[in-house]
């Protein structure tokens, strides 16, 4: 009976929009940019990826890959061109070869799919060590992908996440060790130079690294930290921290708080600049436009079919910290 009802008041919900917060002054006070939710319930959606027309995203409680048109206003089924990956649970996918390559999460193992999202090989073990739980994954603007590869989802008392990279050729190499469940992974280009940025998640952290040419991490700065939420906040969750980030084209960051149910603006020093609420609490990652970010992530995720939802949030929807 839960399940029905959550699905009927999900649905109900999803066909609707999102109001951002009222701004201006008492005398003509005006509407902030609506957000925009797509009439869609995902199984624990994850990882979204923009893929010619299309969101890609990769739902770990219902094994696939699906496709949100990227043209809004939404229809009533948004949902199109799912592509199955059996045994996985995806948590993310990023451009590989000539197709792509998705993180099975609860295989603990990689699965290189054509462009039709055909299966192709599985990648789980480097030097006779098998990954453990690969979560998100961005290209390295070369041809290869790094990822994180947190292990079990936990406040360990010796932190054994790691940072792996995908070669071209199809190997992988550990490039960062001893982290605090790594999460989410994204690469940039700044003055000709590549950097990987990386939330490690317990520790409310923005990692940043150089990357040399030969693929590997020189050494490790904290970008930035994420603060805890002021008292009374509408969500709370003693193991929330930053989930997927990305660089927007207006050169500001968006990283999704797990657990929070927002996703924060950061300005090029990391200094936080402003947030979006989500109706979803455990918000997972997020994908950049023009114009815009398309976020995701459940509502439930502890407990199966793990309801989840899309929305889009125009840049000029991110306001000020409550």
């Amino acid at each position: 009976m839960w399940r029905l009802k959550g699905l009927l008041a999900l649905a109900a919900l999803s066909a609707c929009t999102v109001a951002a917060p009222v701004v201006g002054g008492p005398s003509g006070r005006t509407q902030a940019p609506t957000i925009e939710q797509a009439p869609s319930i995902f199984s624990y959606p994850e990882g979204p990826l923009i893929v010619g027309d299309v969101v890609r995203v990769a739902e770990m409680g219902a094994g696939q890959v699906s496709a949100l048109p990227l043209a809004r206003p939404w229809a009533t089924a948004a949902l199109e061109d799912a592509w199955s990956i059996a045994d996985c649970g995806p948590t993310a996918l990023a451009p590989y070869g000539d197709g792509f390559v998705v993180l099975c999460h609860l295989s603990g193992d990689l699965a290189v799919v054509d462009r039709n999202g055909q299966e192709q090989r599985r990648i789980g073990t480097f030097d006779g060590v098998a990954l453990r739980n690969p979560n998100d994954g961005a290209s390295d603007l070369r041809g290869g992908v790094y990822f994180s590869d947190p292990g079990d989802f936990y406040r360990p008392r010796q932190p054994v996440g790691r940072v792996v990279w995908l070669d071209p050729n199809g190997r992988l190499h550990a490039v960062a060790s001893g982290l605090n469940y790594p999460n989410g992974v994204y690469v940039v280009e700044e003055d000709g130079r590549r950097f990987a940025y990386v939330s490690e998640h317990f520790s409310r952290r923005i990692l940043r690294y150089p990357i040399s040419e030969d693929g590997s991490f020189g050494a490790m700065s904290v970008w930035a930290v994420i603060p805890e939420q002021s008292p009374g906040a509408r969500f709370t969750y003693d193991q929330a921290g930053p989930d997927g980030l990305e660089r927007g084209p207006d050169g500001h960051w968006y990283v999704a708080i797990y657990g929070e149910g927002r996703v924060l603006r950061l300005n090029a020093e990391g200094a936080i600049t402003g947030e979006v609420q989500t109706p979803f609490q455990y918000v997972t990652n997020v994908a950049t436009t023009e114009t815009g970010v398309y976020i995701v992530g459940p509502y439930v995720h502890d407990r199966a079919p793990f309801q989840g939802g899309a929305l889009f949030a125009p840049y000029s929807a991110f306001g000020p910290l409550p």
